[in-house]
């Protein structure tokens, strides 16, 4: 037990100063850099992640989030999807649209102009984990449309770590990513 003590200690400034050194505001992808890939790419990379996220399938309408997740915890902020990426995405079919939902009450559902209810998609950048891995953050929210019944909000982010085999990525590895992270009040 003693033994355990000792290097629990020993070990623990060096984790004490990666924390410091990477900085205490990162919390998506500390320490990764993001892949240096095309639209086309980054959109086959974010198929494959909704592809793990949810049952994809003719009555599923997904709309993107015009803004990255930031590096940051927290939900706001995050730079603007390239409208190259999001035609990428539109065309795969990935996703129907976009929307960019305002502040609502807690426990309400967002609003988008949209032919049905579904759900707000944001991602990450893409980052690199090895030359044939990366790494990737999906947020989820449901949303609503003008005159639709009352539903239940829903939301969750996970992470996806995927690689590319035979020329076509697949998750590899997901984790549900801590209320922490993506706590919309910080």
């Amino acid at each position: 037990m003693l033994r355990r003590l000792v290097v629990a200690f020993a070990v623990a400034p060096l984790f004490v100063a990666c924390s410091e050194e990477e900085g205490p505001q990162a919390a998506r992808g500390r320490g990764l850099e993001v892949a240096p890939i095309d639209a086309r790419e980054h959109a086959q990379i974010y198929r494959a992640a909704v592809g793990a996220a949810f049952d994809v399938g003719p009555g599923l309408v997904l709309l993107l989030h015009p803004r990255f997740l930031p590096r940051e915890a927290g939900l706001a902020g995050g730079d603007s999807v390239p409208a190259e990426l999001a035609r990428a995405l539109r065309q795969a079919g990935t996703v129907a649209g976009t929307c960019e939902p305002g502040p609502v009450e807690r426990g309400s559902l967002p609003q988008c102009d949209a032919s049905a209810a579904g759900y707000i998609v944001r991602f990450s950048d893409v980052l690199q984990l090895s030359a044939d891995s990366v790494q990737v953050y999906l947020d989820a929210e449901q949303y609503t449309v003008p005159a639709a019944p009352p539903q239940q909000v829903l939301r969750f982010e996970k992470a996806y770590q995927l690689v590319k085999e035979n020329g076509r990525w697949r998750v590899a590895r997901e984790g549900r990513v801590p209320a922490a992270v993506t706590d919309s009040q910080s």
